[in-house]
C-alpha cells in the first residue's frame, strides 16, 4: 500500500482533536469522512468498520473557513441530506494530512490498509463458544451504554468540538474572508440548459 493519499491533497490543517470530534476510535492509520442521507449523518470509516459519527463535530470541521477556502472553488460533493456523497475526505492520522477522493477510490484505499480477513473453519463447539463470547461482549457494551450519563457525555463531546474549533480559529489567516471570496469567485458556474 502506498503512503500517498488518494485523490487531491488539501491544504487544510488537521486538528489533533478531529478523531475525537467525529468519534473515530479505531487504530487504523487512515480514515474517511462523508455525509449520508441514510439517517442524515456523518459516516466515519477506516475501511474495516464504519459507523455514524458526531455530526456536529464533522460540520464544525468541514464548515470552518480553513476547510471551506480550499474546497470552495471545486466541484466536490461530500454528501447531503438529499444525495449520497460522490467524494470522501481521507485523513492520514500519522502525517496529519488530508485529501478528497472519489468515493470508490477512497473505499479501495481504506480497505487496502488492512490485511485480508482469514477464513476459518470452526467446529460446532468452537462456533457456539464464539457466539457466546460475542453475546457477552454485546451485553457488556449494552451495560456500559445503559450506565452512561448522557448529559455528561454530550458536555464532553461539545468541549472536544469547541477545542477543535478554537484550534482551527487560531490558524486562520488575517485575510481569510478575502481568500474565501476569491475562491468563491473562481467557482465554476452551472451551465444554463
Amino acid at each position: 500500500m502506498s503512503n500517498t493519499l488518494p485523490g487531491l491533497a488539501l491544504d487544510i490543517p488537521v486538528p489533533p482533536q478531529l478523531e475525537a470530534a467525529v468519534e473515530y476510535h479505531g487504530t487504523a492509520r487512515y480514515f474517511g469522512l462523508y455525509w449520508t442521507p441514510s439517517g442524515d449523518e456523518v459516516v466515519v470509516t477506516d475501511g474495516r468498520s464504519a459507523h455514524d459519527g458526531c455530526w456536529w463535530g464533522y460540520q464544525a470541521f468541514v464548515d470552518h473557513p480553513l476547510s471551506l477556502i480550499p474546497l470552495a472553488s471545486q466541484r466536490y460533493h461530500l454528501g447531503s441530506s438529499d444525495e449520497p456523497a460522490t467524494h470522501w475526505l481521507i485523513i492520514d492520522r500519522q502525517t496529519r494530512l488530508i485529501s478528497i477522493a472519489l468515493a470508490d477510490e477512497a473505499l479501495r484505499f481504506l480497505n487496502a490498509q488492512h490485511p485480508p480477513l482469514l477464513r476459518m473453519q470452526l467446529t460446532a463447539e468452537e462456533w457456539r463458544a464464539a457466539v457466546e463470547a460475542a453475546q457477552a461482549q454485546w451485553q457488556a457494551n449494552l451495560d456500559r451504554v445503559n450506565s452512561i450519563d448522557v448529559r455528561a457525555a454530550l458536555d464532553q463531546q461539545n468541549a472536544v468540538v469547541s477545542d477543535m474549533s478554537t484550534w482551527l480559529d487560531q490558524r486562520l489567516p488575517k485575510d481569510w474572508q478575502a481568500l474565501l471570496i476569491k475562491q468563491l469567485e473562481g467557482m465554476p458556474q452551472d451551465e444554463e440548459s
